[in-house]
């Protein structure tokens, strides 16, 4: 990797880290379970949470001019609060995951960009497009499979009569890091962050009920096993979802400059 291409990534994830949040700064927010066909018989269906925690799937495709294109999807697993740290029932005594509730909730999410070696002997992946839909399943029966690669959408099957859309987002910006190891090994992680959130009337609108007007900058962080990002590759591992303040503008403009010259030195390359 050239120098130049050192102070690229170092001034992109420096940018990234201060525009991005600690657990002690997730963002409350209020949902309406009752608004979700079928769950109207929860003892609390009204709570206050910080993070959404799931598992994810995805289909990554590097290419060898150093640039990635990626499709996945979420399932959601368990509400939490206190930043994070409290698992929440959502009105029920015993198990808090999705699994104990009436509904089920999901999202599709996108991702494209440039891949470098970094030292650890793995890659540093930049994202500078994408797309994030989320999607609330009321009998939590959908299925879902992965495309051939990851430029193709993820195919929703069965079980989505019911199924209805509660918030959209565009990417922001995003970073990712490997280090060497084996397949199986949770040593590779991501954070992207999206916006604009934006709710789906009538049904995000009569979920997501606090605060309003609802927090707009969607952050999805997780981890993933190790991989070589060249050719079509399946990966899965755990992503949370919670929200942040905006970043401040000069750390968007640091992240922009970053991610540009990232795209720049990339094309340099390919000529």
């Amino acid at each position: 990797m050239n120098q130049f291409m050192k102070k690229v990534l170092s001034v992109a994830v420096l940018g990234i880290a201060s525009a991005g949040v600690n657990a002690a700064e997730l963002l409350d927010f209020t949902i309406d379970q009752s608004s979700v066909p079928g769950s109207e018989t929860l003892s609390n269906p009204v709570i206050t949470v910080d993070k959404i925690i799931g598992n994810y799937n995805e289909i990554f495709t590097g290419l060898l001019n150093g640039t990635f294109s990626t499709s996945a999807y979420w399932d959601a697993a368990s509400y939490a609060k206190d930043d994070g740290a409290t698992a929440v029932g959502s009105g029920l005594t015993t198990n808090p995951s999705f699994s104990t509730l009436q509904y089920g909730m999901y999202a599709t999410f996108t991702a494209t960009g440039n891949f470098v070696p970094n030292a650890g002997g793995g890659f540093t992946f930049i994202a500078n497009g994408g797309s994030f839909e989320l999607f609330i399943d009321p009998n939590n029966d959908t299925t879902k499979a992965l495309g051939a690669t990851g430029f193709d959408a993820v195919t929703i099957g069965g079980g989505t009569a019911d199924d209805y859309q509660v918030a959209s987002a565009s990417l922001l910006f995003g970073s990712g890091n490997s280090a060497a190891g084996g397949v199986g090994s949770a040593n590779g992680n991501f954070d992207l962050v999206f916006s604009p959130f934006t709710l789906t009337a009538p049904g995000g609108t009569a979920f997501f009920v606090a605060p309003d007007p609802f927090h707009i900058v969607l952050d999805v962080k997780g981890q993933f096993n190790f991989f070589e990002p060249v050719g079509n590759q399946t990966i899965n591992g755990s992503a949370d979802a919670f929200f942040i303040k905006i970043p401040e503008p000069g750390s968007l403009a640091l992240i922009g400059a970053a991610v540009a010259g990232i795209g720049f030195t990339a094309r340099r390359r390919k000529v």
